[in-house]
């Protein structure tokens, strides 16, 4: 059975050029070509039977590729989402990973590369360069430390790192948790400890580096 593979690009001479190279082999189909996210989002909602999406990490108008994977991704939907991109921008393809696509591939690759990173992604596989598979394990290791280190606060210290973190003051903390703001200085001093650092903004950013201010996993 040939792979059936949807494309999703904004820009036609782009998405012509990516429907050629998909028909040039045997062992795929092209199932669909779409213009914009919500296009796309509009046919997958009605239950497209499709196995690789090529998603333009790129997509100008209405939401982007990362958002549109973000919509769709699905673990009990055995759909997966190959982005496409023009340049490697490392940050933009890890954001798209983080969402759930299984790879990517440089739009200039050619179409014997496209066809080998669609059958590798259909197979269970993550086609990418060492760089960006490097910042993936280095991103998996983070989220281990993290988790390791967030267990050696008790249930109080991380809701007082959590209230820390969404801007609140001493003595604000301390109003809510009925005590002195001498308490929780205390309390924050072991929370340092625990953690190894001298600082609020280290502290969080050690527990919550990938969620910003206000962010917690708690």
């Amino acid at each position: 059975m040939r792979i059936r593979v949807a494309i999703v690009e904004d820009e036609p001479e782009t998405r012509e050029g990516l429907k050629m190279m998909v028909e040039s082999s045997d062992d795929v189909w092209c199932c669909g070509v779409f213009e914009s996210g919500e296009a796309f989002s509009k046919k997958f909602q009605e239950h497209f039977d499709v196995d690789v999406v090529l998603m333009d990490i790129e997509l100008v108008n209405g939401m982007s590729g990362i958002e549109c994977v973000a919509k769709h991704h699905n673990p009990n939907r055995n759909v997966q989402f190959l982005m496409c991109t023009h340049l490697e921008n490392s940050e933009s393809v890890f954001d798209a990973l983080k969402v759930g696509a299984s790879g990517y591939i440089v739009k200039s690759a050619g179409a014997e590369k496209l066809i080998a990173a669609i059958k590798e992604v259909h197979a269970g596989g993550s086609p990418m360069s060492p760089h960006i598979a490097r910042k993936v394990i280095e991103a998996f290791q983070v989220d281990k430390v993290n988790s390791a280190q967030l267990d050696l606060l008790t249930p109080l210290e991380r809701e007082t790192l959590v209230l820390l973190s969404k801007g609140h003051l001493y003595k604000e903390i301390a109003l809510k948790h009925a005590v002195v703001v001498d308490t929780i200085r205390a309390r924050i001093r072991k929370i340092y400890e625990k953690l190894q650092v001298h600082n609020k903004t280290d502290a969080i950013n050690k527990l919550f580096p990938r969620t910003g201010k206000g962010g917690s996993p708690v």
